[in-house]
């Protein structure tokens, strides 16, 4: 994840967003990484609801 965001920095992103489970553990580890939730996806693959977390630059 490290050198994800050093590459988007120095392409000059201002944020790197992703998705996950809502209920899966890799939550709380982007969530340790400074990422916030910044949406809800209901109904999303698998008919389960997703997470969009978000870091911003």
């Amino acid at each position: 994840m490290e050198e994800v965001e050093r590459i988007a920095k120095r392409h000059n992103a201002h944020k790197l967003y992703l998705q996950t489970g809502k209920d899966w553990e890799s939550v709380p580890f982007y969530e340790s990484l400074g990422y916030k939730i910044t949406g809800e996806l209901l109904n999303h693959y698998f008919h389960q609801t997703f997470v969009e977390l978000t870091k911003f630059f």
